[in-house]
């Protein structure tokens, strides 16, 4: 899996080469809804970028990374073999995950508490993917190792 940080720029590049010259390529992209397709001696500008003969490069950017961007992109290159109606094909695919460092907030950093008495800590980790461990831990008295207490998000 290929990490991408959360609002960063993406840049996909999908080579293609099958001795003859390629004459198509396709990108599909997950829940960004839809291909992109490169055709050899097309015109369509609102397509694939790629460039290149018998060895294509292709490239695809998005910028401001958000968590629609994570799955599977999908590149297969397309050949028509001469004097035939047959089509060669290959496919790659590439798994990609937006993914955003965690940050974590309590709502105050000390506490005084009397003897006896409980008390309660709020606390917010944010992320992305969503946290799903947060570990607490108490200053330790003297000689006392630290002792963490864990939380685990079970959604």
């Amino acid at each position: 899996v290929n990490e991408v940080a959360f609002g960063s720029v993406l840049t996909l590049t999908c080579t293609v080469e099958g001795g003859l010259a390629p004459h198509k390529v396709v990108l599909s992209r997950p829940k960004t809804g839809g291909d992109l397709t490169w055709t050899r001696d097309s015109d369509d500008t609102d397509s694939l970028t790629c460039s290149g003969e018998n060895v294509l490069t292709c490239i695809y950017m998005t910028d401001s990374n958000s968590y629609d961007g994570s799955g599977r992109f999908t590149c297969t290159g397309y050949n028509v073999l001469p004097e035939t109606s047959n089509t060669q094909q290959s496919t790659v695919n590439i798994d990609v995950a937006v993914i955003k460092s965690v940050d974590v907030t309590v709502t105050s950093s000390s506490y005084e508490v009397e003897y006896g008495y409980g008390f309660t800590i709020n606390s917010v980790a944010v992320g992305g993917p969503i946290p799903f461990y947060l570990e607490f831990s108490k200053l330790p008295l003297s000689g006392v190792a630290p002792q963490p207490i864990a939380l685990y998000n079970t959604d």
